[in-house]
């Protein structure tokens, strides 16, 4: 039998022939013009005709493999592949690219493993991400000298890598203008007044002492004041020095303007102008006071102590012999009690060396009442009027004789009383008269608060008499006002 002839195989090399002609080859098994008979396959196209025409295939996709990174800190910047933070002490994955030479993609070295300012390379991965947020190398057009302009960004300084810096916007900040005034006017006393409630309110104590307020009215004193914009935010009195006594100061500063410099900067100003010896008074002796008070290198040389009891329990009051006591019958008054007042407060530097105008001004203040100041007289002295320990005060004449002590008390509110002053002549000393005179005030201002409300004295530190007299009458410590001055 012979072989069977395949009747489409004729059609099979045709189309063979058509597509190789197509792909720019030849079929199998045909030879190129000229080398006929030789049966070697050749390609039909040569090195010119492929640079110029197409490849027959398009070009393998760019692969992409994913190896072990350092731990992805934040999404790198620019296009490409961007994953989200990685959990910490986790795994990052960087992508890298094998390229159409096919050549391995690997790791990229420690020195490469930062972000950087880079160009289109073929040799290198393109989608790099980031290891961990650090600052860029700079590249070759972006690195100048320091201290050189950029204009392009406007920077003056570099920082590392010689980087430029950006300028930084000027953030607001207040600025606190303190300047010596001579008077105050209207508004100003009513600002300083709010300044001061402010921080009574805040520190639960009197920044300063009514002796201020008095002054705020008056060009005898120092005003120095800090305002930012239309607001004062500080205040410091300064009472010059006298003959035997220095200057001393009281400072406050609005509790909203606090822990900026503006205190220190009052205190400072005060002490140059004051002159040696020049004392600053702390008020409760708080942990900030105290803290300026160690930054200025200032010392604690006089202490003022507050102590305070309730009116509930009183002692009932025993009058010393030949002793008449009775209520403040006006300014006829007005020679003894001044007499009294420098003799016993002869060493003190606010309390003594009173005058008529002194007596005049706090009668004239809106807490005096004549019930409240109490007077006592010798027996022997002429004193006219019943006694005053009933709280009832005489309308038969002052008395023209001498005046042995004298207790004056004061009402801040309906809860807190205060023992003004009590003063007793020295020659009058030692017979009891000042424990009685401070009973007889205690009682009026229980018949005026009530029982719960409490009263309060002031006391020198090193006065231990006085100390003992008031802690046997049920006192306590409550505070302490301190004042400082250059060591």
């Amino acid at each position: 039998m012979g072989t069977r002839r395949d009747p489409f195989a004729q059609h099979r090399t045709c189309r063979d022939r058509r597509a190789a002609a197509t792909a720019g080859r030849a079929p199998r098994g045909s030879c190129r013009p000229g080398k006929c008979g030789q049966g070697q396959s050749r390609r039909t196209s040569h090195r010119r005709g492929h640079v110029h025409r197409p490849p027959s295939r398009p070009p393998t996709r760019p692969h992409v493999q994913g190896i072990r990174a350092a731990q992805v800190s934040c999404a790198a910047r620019g296009s490409g592949v961007h994953p989200g933070a990685a959990p910490p002490r986790g795994v990052g994955l960087r992508l890298l690219r094998r390229h159409p030479h096919r050549g391995r993609a690997c790791a990229t070295s420690s020195r490469e493993a930062r972000p950087g300012v880079r160009v289109v390379d073929r040799h290198r991965p393109q989608r790099r991400l980031q290891g961990r947020a650090t600052r860029s190398r700079p590249s070759a057009h972006t690195r100048v000298r320091p201290g050189r302009r950029l204009r392009r960004c406007g920077c003056l300084r570099t920082g590392r890598y010689g980087l430029p810096r950006r300028r930084r916007r000027p953030t607001a900040r207040t600025v606190s203008v303190i300047a010596w005034r001579t008077a105050l006017s209207d508004l100003d006393q009513r600002r300083i007044k709010d300044l001061l409630g402010a921080a009574n309110a805040a520190d639960g104590t009197a920044p300063v002492g009514d002796q201020v307020l008095r002054e705020l009215p008056h060009d005898r004193t120092g005003h120095l004041v800090a305002e930012v914009g239309d607001e004062i935010v500080g205040y410091l009195n300064l009472v010059p020095a006298a003959d035997d006594a220095a200057a001393m100061a009281e400072v406050v500063v609005h509790p909203a303007a606090r822990r900026r410099g503006i205190g220190s900067a009052l205190i400072s100003t005060g002490l140059a102008t004051g002159g040696d010896g020049t004392r600053v008074w702390a008020h409760g002796d708080l942990e900030p006071a105290r803290a300026a008070a160690a930054a200025l290198d200032l010392v604690a040389v006089r202490e003022l102590l507050q102590m305070r009891r309730a009116l509930r329990d009183l002692p009932a009051v025993t009058v010393p012999d030949g002793v008449l006591m009775r209520t403040y019958a006006g300014p006829g008054d007005d020679a003894e009690l001044l007499r009294v007042n420098n003799a016993a407060f002869a060493w003190h530097p606010e309390q003594g060396g009173w005058t008529d105008a002194d007596v005049a001004e706090r009668r004239g203040e809106s807490w005096f009442d004549p019930e409240g100041l109490f007077l006592a007289f010798g027996s022997d002295t002429g004193a006219e009027g019943p006694s005053a320990c009933g709280g009832r005060r005489s309308d038969a004449g002052s008395g023209s004789g001498t005046l042995l002590g004298f207790h004056w008390t004061k009402v801040h509110d309906a809860s807190l009383g205060e023992v003004y002053v009590v003063g007793v002549d020295p020659n009058a000393q030692g017979r009891g008269l000042g424990a009685a005179l401070t009973l007889v005030g205690l009682h009026h201002l229980v018949d005026r608060l009530g029982p719960d409300a409490d009263v309060t004295l002031y006391v020198e530190g090193d006065n231990a008499a006085a100390m003992k007299t008031y802690q046997r009458l049920g006192f306590g410590v409550f505070s302490s006002d301190v004042a400082y001055a250059q060591g």
